[in-house]
């Protein structure tokens, strides 16, 4: 946007406890640069659990739990602040399918809800809810990789940053597995 521009690096590893249970955790680094005030960063270290099933028709249905540690640090003279934040996203993925003769391929949609512990930075930088859509294809046991289309509502404080946004994220995602 004319507003803003983000890089961020987030790697993270999952590990397949039982069939039903991944345990995921990781540290996300964010950097925004602002066109006319001081750039931000945030660090966020984080834990979550997704909780895989029931699968009816063959979809399967998945409730992925975390908890993170926001730390902002915003430059200048404003300082930074630190936060908690819970989401909950709630995740449908559909059996597998062929596109032309390529098989392994699903489909993935999840909505996801946020909750900030702390008043003064969920006035800064809260999301309050992610509607994704996706397409995905399975290489192995271990790896595969998502293409995801995301809408993200956000709530920033006008005062401390000019403006208020409403996101569409492209992202390409690659995962592996630890079994």
């Amino acid at each position: 946007t004319p507003d803003f521009s983000q890089i961020y690096l987030r790697p993270s590893v999952r590990y397949e406890a039982a069939p039903w249970l991944r345990v995921h955790g990781g540290l996300a680094w964010f950097h925004t640069f602002f066109p006319d005030s001081d750039d931000a960063d945030e660090v966020r270290p984080w834990i979550g659990a997704r909780i895989v099933g029931p699968s009816p028709g063959g979809w399967t249905i998945q409730n992925y739990l975390r908890l993170e540690l926001r730390v902002f640090e915003f430059g200048g003279d404003v300082g930074g602040e630190t936060a908690w934040r819970a989401r909950w996203q709630l995740q449908a993925r559909s059996p597998d399918f062929r596109i032309g003769s390529a098989e392994r391929f699903y489909a993935v949609f999840f909505g996801e809800l946020f909750h900030t512990f702390d008043d003064d930075v969920e006035g800064f930088a809260a999301e309050r809810l992610r509607l994704n859509a996706g397409l995905g294809r399975t290489f192995s046991r271990s790896w595969r990789a998502e293409l995801n289309g995301t809408f993200q509502h956000s709530r920033v404080d006008e005062g401390l940053t000019g403006f208020g946004l409403d996101e569409g994220i492209l992202r390409l995602r690659f995962f592996y597995t630890i079994n």
